[in-house]
């Protein structure tokens, strides 16, 4: 994550911000599901055939995540602020949800100092 604050005048306040996560993992293969099949067999109705798990667990997700937000102080007590985010999401294995896409935010905020 990266941020940057900048203070144009003394009652307005700019923050930039930018985070970019790249995740990339799976599962290994299992040695021996004998027991575990058997235990989960007496869990509901359905066969678990668990020999294919290190083939579709594998994970590969990129996200980066943009925000500027706007705090403007109308006095000592109040404030108002505004910001704008984006995120862009992808998913390159569709094994567990392919989310992949872009989502823009916007926020209002009224503040109060006591």
């Amino acid at each position: 994550m990266a941020a940057v604050n900048y203070r144009p005048t003394e009652k307005l306040n700019l923050t930039l911000s930018g985070t970019y996560t790249d995740s990339d993992s799976g599962m290994d293969s299992l040695a021996d599901y004998t027991e575990l099949c058997a235990q989960m067999a007496g869990m509901s109705s359905y066969h678990y055939d668990l020999h294919l798990v290190d083939s579709y667990s594998e994970l590969d997700i990129a996200q980066t995540d943009i925000s500027l937000n706007a705090v403007y102080a109308l006095d000592e007590d109040f404030s108002i602020g505004c910001g704008l985010s984006y995120l862009d999401y992808e998913d390159d294995k569709p094994y567990l949800y392919d989310g992949s896409g872009d989502a823009y935010f916007v926020t209002l905020s009224l503040t109060y100092y006591p």
